[in-house]
């Protein structure tokens, strides 16, 4: 059995174990592909370089290595630039655990330069412009987007990340209206309507920004309040926001 060939079999091995017992199957596994990595090089077997780093990525992204695991599946991209699931497991990784937005932004445009025509990953790009500082890209996303035909979920999205868009821009004034319309957009919502998104690495950045400081926590509040399970509570908390809009400083 190659060595590619044991790492794959011990992974799929350690996925129905658990506990210590499971961790000791994956660092095998994970022994196994490195190894096989030291015969599989990039120059000379470039497709079996990258899967074998898309098994080996998902060994890391198992173990809670999460740098490896994103590094690995970017490089698989490098190979397959319109594999979707490692491209977007890749950006979940930099974008929601490890803070690298430069890094998630390149991927998404990557990827959405194959499937330009994909909604989804256009919205997934506009908040990935915001997190990585290129408001003014950002706000062209979004206007394109707002001509689009989007389900609520994404026009939610785009509510809240416009929102902190404009803040970011200064231009401050603006963004009680677009409350208001994500306001609006909400209750015209059934009961159970979710926007079904996180954004630990939006909420992430914002808290790391100087020039929204004075308004971090509002928008940290904002995009929790799109987080939550069902309209009413999601209608609460934006009301409750739209009456403490704090004065710019």
């Amino acid at each position: 059995m190659t060595q590619n060939n044991l790492g794959v079999a011990l992974k799929e091995s350690g996925k129905i174990l658990a506990g210590a017992e499971k961790n000791r199957v994956l660092e095998q596994a994970k022994t196994a592909l490195e190894n096989a990595l030291l015969e599989r090089s990039k120059a000379h077997f470039p497709l079996q370089w990258a899967q074998t780093h898309n098994n080996l990525a998902q060994v890391q992204l198992e173990l809670g290595q999460f740098q490896a695991a994103a590094d690995g599946f970017a490089n698989v991209v490098l190979v397959y630039p319109r594999y979707r699931a490692a491209s977007s497991s890749a950006q979940w990784l930099y974008h929601e655990v490890l803070f690298d937005y430069a890094k998630a932004h390149d991927l998404a445009a990557g990827l959405l330069a194959h499937y330009p025509e994909d909604l989804g990953l256009r919205c997934e790009l506009a908040e990935k412009q915001f997190t990585s500082g290129r408001q003014k890209e950002c706000a062209s996303q979004l206007a394109v987007l707002g001509k689009a035909d989007l389900g609520p979920n994404y026009r939610g999205v785009l509510a809240g990340i416009e929102i902190a868009n404009l803040i970011a821009q200064g231009q401050v004034e603006a963004a009680p209206a677009r409350l208001a319309d994500l306001i609006g957009l909400v209750e015209a919502q059934a009961e159970d309507f979710q926007v079904g998104w996180r954004f630990t690495g939006t909420k992430r950045y914002i808290a790391s920004q100087a020039l929204l400081a004075g308004h971090a926590e509002w928008l940290r509040r904002l995009f929790d309040s799109l987080e939550l399970e069902t309209r009413d509570q999601i209608l609460a908390e934006l009301l409750a926001l739209q009456q403490e809009w704090p004065s710019p400083e």
